[in-house]
């Protein structure tokens, strides 16, 4: 690529369907809102479940005050767990369902990116496993000309790129990554405009550990086609609401290991386990038993890091377990032997992070409203620069979560030193910006 990237200028995780603002959402549906009328019943429902109440959303297209209205029900402006987001989420899925034909959302994201000075930018976008072949077919074409069609029409000043989300689920996931290779070895110039994979939504019962099979298979496929490698981007450590913080941070080190080239939010990583005191957790028997094992297996790994494992401790631990269920859920409540604990793995695992070479990607505001009790200057960002961390900067979802680039780097700037904001997204080599 000719094209020289300015780093402020560059979104390295934003989701497609995270784009559309309220004004977005109310102008989509003033056309669609009565066919779309069972999809918005779903979203309700959903939102109930979540929030303890039915939004009205015919009012958001048939009452005066109706854009208020939707923007006071999709907004995310305070702190909250993962499924009242995504409660906020689905009204742009119930308004704008995947089709192979209906580009009317990324079009709309296309041209206002454009217009705003983005020069380099990577979508994330669902790669649908319902899809027939047929379909599948048209919908990666139509998607990925409109992102080709777009870099031309801007004269090359405008680079988007796809990154498309796979599911965590292994049965859905390996047919659906071999329809994706053969699609590509059949399209190889449409095929350049795909950046990556991604794996995203709900982590917390889709260990990375999971992933091996599928990674090993990826990295084959890579190495005998170089020409269309596809790196894996990998959210995790974003949530820990059913697992110990520790678990998420050996999460973030296994996902490293697997070769992800970027790792999604990270927070586990890089939070204070102080903000967690006094918080109790409820963690599977089986996850605990798994992170044990793992505590063993990589103890001498983790000794160079700093990091010592206790082995009588968990060797004890270990006996314990043997007479629990693997379903069964453990109680673990965050006290100072734990918090200090924990926060010693934290730094060791940092370090196996930047051997790698890895890279953090840090979405601020999203953070500040889904990560557990962050404030502005609690976030890992300030963590993750002072252990020489990789960093890329991300807006996630701009559109709900009432964000932009600029913003982003103007909280970066209250976070870090001046050199620690001119080293972010300068190591970012493992994406497809180089099609």
């Amino acid at each position: 690529m000719s094209l020289r990237l300015d780093p402020r200028r560059s979104d390295w995780h934003v989701h497609l369907y995270g784009c559309p603002t309220a004004e977005d959402l109310w102008t989509l549906g003033r056309d669609r809102y009565q066919s779309q009328a069972g999809r918005l019943e779903w979203y309700a429902a959903e939102y109930e479940k979540a929030e303890g109440r039915h939004p009205e959303w015919q009012k958001y297209w048939q009452s005066d005050n109706g854009l208020e209205l939707l923007r006071q029900d999709y907004i995310v402006d305070r702190s909250m767990t993962f499924a009242p987001f995504q409660a906020r989420f689905n009204l742009i899925i119930a308004l704008a369902a995947l089709s192979p034909d209906d580009t009317t959302v990324l079009t709309r994201v296309l041209n206002q990116h454009h217009l705003h000075g983005v020069q380099y930018i990577e979508y994330r976008f669902l790669m649908p496993a319902t899809f027939t072949d047929e379909a599948l077919d048209r919908y990666l074409k139509q998607y990925l000309q409109a992102i080709l069609a777009s870099e031309q029409n801007s004269g090359g000043t405008f680079m988007p790129r796809a990154v498309l989300t796979m599911p965590r689920d292994n049965q859905m996931l390996m047919p659906l990554y071999g329809k994706l290779r053969r699609w590509m070895t059949a399209n190889p110039k449409l095929s350049k405009m795909i950046a990556g994979l991604d794996f995203c939504m709900f982590e917390e019962l889709h260990p990375p550990s999971a992933k091996i099979e599928f990674m090993a298979q990826l990295q084959r496929d890579n190495t005998a086609n170089p020409a269309q490698i596809l790196p894996v981007y990998y959210h995790v450590g974003e949530t820990f609401e059913t697992i110990q913080l520790a678990s998420s941070v050996r999460w973030v080190a296994q996902a490293a290991d697997l070769g992800v080239a970027r790792l999604g939010h990270a927070v586990s990583l890089g939070i204070d386990p102080e903000l967690l005191r006094d918080h109790t957790v409820h963690e599977l028997v089986s996850q605990r038993h798994e992170h044990l094992q793992w505590l063993l297996a990589e103890k001498d790994s983790l000794a160079r890091d700093g990091y010592q494992v206790d082995l009588p401790l968990i060797t004890k631990e270990l006996s314990t377990l043997q007479h629990s269920k693997p379903a069964d859920r453990l109680p673990f409540t965050y006290d100072t032997a734990g918090i200090d604990d924990c926060r010693h793995f934290q730094g060791a695992i940092m370090q196996r992070i930047k051997r790698k070479d890895a890279v953090i990607e840090s979405c601020i505001s999203s953070n500040l409203r889904l990560g557990k009790n962050l404030t502005l200057p609690t976030h890992p960002l300030r963590r993750f620069a002072d252990a020489g961390l990789n960093i890329c900067l991300g807006t996630d979802d701009p559109g709900i979560f009432c964000t932009d680039l600029k913003q982003e780097w103007q909280l970066a700037e209250t976070l870090l030193t001046a050199t620690q904001v001119n080293n972010l997204n300068r190591s970012t080599g493992a994406t497809g910006f180089h099609r």
